[in-house]
């Protein structure tokens, strides 16, 4: 069961140093394995509203590369120059200290605004082709 309310933007308040500003918004929290088409269709509405060009998306890892298809999808030219990054965690931020949360934020944070337009997918320390399955990066040792 995920959270009411999502624990990054304390992450990136307490923890981040960043010269840039961060501007989390939270479009909801969810389950990814409960996520559905009506939830991306909000997702690409909270997007093409937003006035940012560099968005990171924190979501659960088992549909993430599907829900990173259907944004660009659904974004379609409307993306412009924006760059989307989608990332998760084995371990949920906060729940354990062996979370590997804060890294793939950190990392996602870092490489997305070095990344062209488009919807990527960021874990441990690779920016994923679309037809890499983030579980087996994330669970399988090489």
């Amino acid at each position: 069961m995920p959270r009411r309310n999502s624990v990054v933007p304390g992450f990136f308040r307490d923890v981040v140093r960043s010269n840039k500003e961060l501007t989390p918004l939270s479009a909801f929290v969810r389950d990814s394995r409960d996520s559905s088409e009506s939830h991306v269709k909000e997702l690409v509405r909270f997007i093409r509203s937003s006035k940012h060009e560099h968005i990171l998306i924190t979501m659960g890892t088992y549909n993430m590369q599907t829900v990173a298809g259907e944004l660009e999808m659904g974004l379609g030219e409307s993306i412009g120059n924006k760059k989307i990054v989608l990332t998760g965690s084995r371990l949920p931020l906060g729940l354990s200290d062996m979370s590997d949360a804060p890294f793939n934020l950190g990392y996602a944070l870092g490489k997305v605004g070095f990344l062209n337009p488009g919807v990527h997918v960021a874990v441990n320390g690779l920016v994923l082709p679309r037809d890499q399955d983030v579980i087996s990066v994330m669970y399988t040792p090489e």
